[in-house]
């Protein structure tokens, strides 16, 4: 998804799934780019709208900053303490 310059905006549990794969090892996918963006695009929502799911957020995106790679790899991070 990064690499292709996109930052998902709200990543949590409930937008990741496990499909199976018949090895036994399951392959995470990333869902709902409902919110998403490319950077460099011209955004569809405001300017300093916060958008996402408030327990997954980056205090910077609290904050209404530029969706960014680190703040979806924050929502990483907590998810994985979840």
């Amino acid at each position: 998804v990064h690499g292709e310059g996109v930052v998902h905006r709200d990543i949590k549990p409930a937008n990741l799934l496990l499909e199976a794969t018949g090895t036994g090892r399951p392959r995470l996918r990333l869902s709902d780019f409902g919110i998403a963006m490319r950077l460099g695009e011209p955004r569809l929502t405001e300017t300093n709208l916060v958008v996402g799911t408030p327990g997954y957020l980056a205090p910077e995106q609290m904050l209404g900053a530029e969706p960014d790679f680190p703040a979806d790899l924050f929502a990483v991070g907590l998810v994985a303490l979840y």
